[in-house]
């Protein structure tokens, strides 16, 4: 037989069950200690010494949703970095979809004055940013091989959760398409062009 919770237990339970994510969600200022380690990863990112620290770093920034998205933002607007340095950045980024990341992220892909390698990264996660919970194979977008399409992989839980960017296909979309028209660098070209029959 099936007892029944008087209403009053019934709210309470409803919102501690609220009440939990919700805390654990809570800012970096709530807590000294985080605040003060959101900061010293956000100056490593920016600065990127000390080098022994950078992937404790960009695994930290997660954490910072008021400090974190400012310096991964800046990080985007450097104009060349290496390909570790930039497997960081596209992992840390990933994790905090923000208006400003979008937009830092953007500016990268569409600038010319960025190297060919931070614009295709920038590409992979504009992908990202318009299809939730989907990543494409850097590999095939930097070592592209005959007769083989570009591959999507499915990241784990990522597509259950709301995008907190809203719908940005079209806006992706639309600046793939400006990538394209303008021209230049012809390995830009290919993985613009890839990433847009992609979406």
């Amino acid at each position: 037989m099936r007892t029944m919770l008087p209403a009053n237990r019934i709210a309470i339970a409803v919102a501690l069950l609220v009440a939990v994510p919700l805390a654990a969600q809570g800012s970096e200022r709530d807590d000294v200690h985080v605040l003060d380690e959101c900061r010293l990863a956000a100056q490593v990112i920016r600065t990127g010494h000390p080098a022994p620290r950078r992937e404790w770093a960009y695994g930290f920034i997660t954490r910072c949703r008021e400090i974190g998205p400012a310096a991964l933002a800046s990080r985007w607007q450097e104009t060349a970095s290496d390909e570790p340095t930039l497997q960081q950045l596209a992992r840390a980024t990933t994790r905090l979809r923000t208006r400003e990341v979008f937009v830092a992220v953007s500016g990268a892909a569409r600038s010319a004055e960025h190297s060919p390698l931070v614009r295709i990264y920038a590409m992979a996660m504009l992908y990202s940013f318009a299809e939730p919970g989907s990543s494409v194979w850097m590999r095939d977008l930097l070592q592209p091989r005959e007769n083989r399409s570009v591959r999507i992989y499915q990241v784990s839980g990522d597509g259950d959760r709301p995008n907190p960017l809203g719908d940005v296909e079209a806006e992706v979309e639309a600046l793939l398409a400006e990538i394209i028209a303008a021209g230049g660098e012809p390995q830009v070209i290919r993985v613009a062009t890839e990433i847009h029959r992609l979406l």
